[in-house]
């Protein structure tokens, strides 16, 4: 991880005045690298909120600047958590760095793109 994109992840529960996933939902803000040193921290909010009474979670990505297999997994991970409780996980406006990840390796059908 370098100090030229540094990571951030954010919870936002719907409500007003906060990014809306809609129905209930929530939404999970990442910037910067995601990293196998950063992977952990968002694995855990993704967790938290899956854990919560909600249907919908929504992975706002678009400041991602970059995303290693450790960061893939923590979304995979979390996505088929989601879907074995009747939820589902889906990717808001990703960077381009996300986007060409996902394609490569097929992932858009477990990872859907809203935005």
């Amino acid at each position: 991880m370098t100090d030229e994109f540094p990571f951030r992840v954010a919870v936002y529960r719907d409500g007003p005045g906060t990014p809306q996933a809609g129905n209930g939902g929530a939404v999970v803000s990442v910037r910067g690298e995601v990293d196998l040193v950063s992977a952990p921290a968002l694995g855990r909010a993704l967790a938290d909120v899956l854990d919560d009474d909600i249907d919908h979670v929504v992975v706002d990505s678009a400041g991602v600047a970059f995303i290693d297999a450790a960061g893939i997994r923590v979304l995979t991970d979390a996505a088929e958590r989601a879907r074995a409780s009747g939820k589902r996980v889906t990717l808001r406006t990703p960077s381009p760095a996300v986007v060409r990840i996902l394609e490569t390796l097929d992932l858009e059908e477990l990872l859907p793109v809203e935005g």
